[in-house]
């Protein structure tokens, strides 16, 4: 689906100031709507295009804001902000989640209410804690981010 496409068919679903960051899936909005009903009308665009597995994960661009000044890998955005990526959870991360994921790679995890953390230091491409085994190990639908547009969609 173009991101072209997903702005206007949300438009057409009745949300206002409609945009996209980058070619991933990142759709600002506003909307009267309470947040559920707007995850619906999100979901319902998405999956009339026939893309029911992709993930909708809702954030206010004050609640990534949050989540970043909550990081517990300051350096690591500093140093190499591509390389640490927050994944957004739909629901509070399992006790226990870092021991869980340690079996995967060496990456350092933190886990904080319903994100988690993870600094790849050595690179994303090689590891196996991918975001789709983070869902598997949580049991919750993630969609993740990396510093620099986690940072972009914060400034929205």
């Amino acid at each position: 689906m173009s991101m072209q496409s997903l702005r206007e068919r949300c438009e057409e679903a009745g949300l206002t100031d409609v945009r996209t960051l980058l070619a991933t899936g990142n759709l600002i909005c506003t909307s009267p709507l309470a947040r559920e009903a707007v995850q619906a009308r999100i979901e319902a665009v998405i999956r009339d295009h026939g893309l029911e597995k992709n993930p909708v994960v809702m954030r206010t661009p004050a609640e990534i804001a949050a989540t970043m000044a909550a990081c517990p890998f300051k350096e690591a955005a500093e140093a190499r902000p591509s390389k640490l990526l927050i994944a957004y959870l739909d629901g509070p991360a399992p006790d226990g989640v870092e021991d869980m994921l340690a079996e995967y790679g060496p990456e350092p995890v933190k886990a904080v209410g319903d994100v988690v953390y993870i600094d790849y230091s050595d690179g994303v491409a090689t590891s196996k804690l991918t975001p789709d085994r983070l869902a598997r190990v949580t049991g919750h639908v993630v969609t993740a981010r990396n510093w620099t547009t986690s940072g972009k969609l914060a400034a929205l």
